[in-house]
C-alpha cells in the first residue's frame, strides 16, 4: 500500500478510533464483513451509496467528512 492509499481514509480511521470500536465490532454493527469494512477503511474499495450513509450515521458525522477522498474525486469529475 502506498502513502496516498494509507492517508486516503485517515478521517475514517480517526472516527472509528474516536468511537472506540474495533473493525470487527463496527462491521458487525453495520451488517458487513470485517474484510469489507477493512477494505473501505483502507481505501482499497469504495462503499455503496447506501453503506456510505449508514457509516456516516454510525460514526455521527457527514459523508463528506468520512470520505473526503471520494468528494475530491467527484468534484474533479464535474470540473
Amino acid at each position: 500500500m502506498n502513502a496516498v492509499e494509507n492517508s486516503r481514509r485517515k478521517s475514517f480511521q480517526l472516527h472509528r478510533k474516536k468511537k472506540n470500536v474495533a473493525q470487527l465490532k463496527a462491521a458487525v454493527d453495520l451488517g458487513i464483513s470485517e474484510s469489507q469494512f477493512r477494505n473501505v477503511e483502507t481505501g482499497r474499495c469504495d462503499p455503496s451509496a447506501k453503506l456510505m450513509f449508514r457509516m456516516a450515521k454510525y460514526f455521527e458525522t457527514t459523508v463528506e467528512d468520512l470520505f473526503p477522498d471520494l468528494m475530491e474525486e467527484d468534484s474533479e469529475k464535474t470540473s
